[in-house]
Formats: C-alpha cells, structure tokens, sequence
C-alpha cells in the first residue's frame, strides 16, 4: 500500500485523535505514548479500518498531520476565521471545528497541492461523524483556505 493511499486512513486517525483529545480534555504529546494510548482507546467500526489504524505509515502520516497543527495552531485559526465570514470557530460543533482545523493546516502545510483530495477527505469524514449539514460548511470553508493560500 502506498502513502497516497495511507493518507485518507491517516486523516481519519488524526481526526479521531484530535477529537477525543478535546472532548477529553487530554493532551496529546506526540513524542510520547500518549497518542499510541488515545489511539487505543478509539473503537474502530471495521476491521479494515482497524488494520489501517496499526498500520506504521499511516500512524506516521498521522503524526505528522497532527504535529504541524499544534506547532502552527494560532496561524491555523487565523485562516479558519478568515474563511468562515460570519460564523465563529469556537461556535463550530467539536466535529466540525477539528475537521476545519485539521484540513485547513493540511491545505496550509501543502500550500493547497492536491487540495481536492484534502478537501475529499474532510468531508467524507464529516459525512460519517458530523451532523447532516457539516460537509456543506467543511467543503466551504476548506475551499475558501485553497483559494486563499
């Protein structure tokens, strides 16, 4: 399996990742086993997903999306806020408010390469774990951030 196909499984982890750790209050230090434990603590719906999920690239690739995030999160929420307009980002369900900022420092990070299949992905996640509106508001504001990047 190569990493563009990791990739998808490895943003649904980060995800995962990132939203229990807010729900929670947990903090995540990924240079630790605090990750490897939030991870293990997340069902998984498949056994597909599951393999995924102990895959060693994909839990890099999720490491890294997770890892730029967090060291640029105040740029991040900058360009989260300018591409939202009217609404604001601590008014955002916690679904949507981690797949805005997970994507958008993807987009950023990526200087909005391959932001279709960035954007793609975000919304399919959102598609699964958010209300019946989110991947409209998801599909938006992630493609507000690569127009403006």
């Amino acid at each position: 399996m190569g990493e563009q196909n990791n990739f998808p499984a490895a943003r649904l982890l980060s995800f995962q990742v990132y939203f229990y750790a807010n729900q929670s209050g947990t903090k995540i230090d990924l240079n630790d086993n605090s990750f490897l434990e939030i991870r293990e603590t997340i069902e998984t719906p498949d056994e597909e997903a599951d393999k995924l999920n102990q895959n060693p690239e994909v839990l890099t690739l999720a490491k890294h999306i997770l890892s730029y995030l967090f060291e640029n999160d105040q740029a991040v929420r900058e360009c989260v806020n300018n591409s939202l307009h009217h609404k604001n980002l601590d008014k955002l369900s916690k679904t949507d408010f981690a797949l805005v900022m997970l994507g958008t420092s993807e987009l950023i990070q990526n200087k909005a390469k391959d932001s279709k299949n960035i954007i793609n992905s975000y919304v399919n996640i959102s598609k699964r774990y958010g209300s019946k509106d989110s991947y409209s508001l998801i599909n938006a504001v992630l493609d507000n951030v690569s127009r403006e990047i």
